[in-house]
């Protein structure tokens, strides 16, 4: 399964895309206001 990444300003309709894109697909929206941000935290 390849990821799918919609990118845009806001208040655009990029999380009704993806869930509409999600049914027709089959593909689970991963939410990324769902992740944990933690200032100055890096991964590098």
């Amino acid at each position: 399964m390849n990821p799918v990444v919609i990118c845009g300003p806001p208040d655009v309709g990029k999380l009704t895309m993806a869930n509409a894109l999600s049914r027709y697909i089959g593909y689970k929206v991963f939410h990324n206001h769902a992740t944990i941000y933690i200032p100055g935290c890096s991964s590098d």
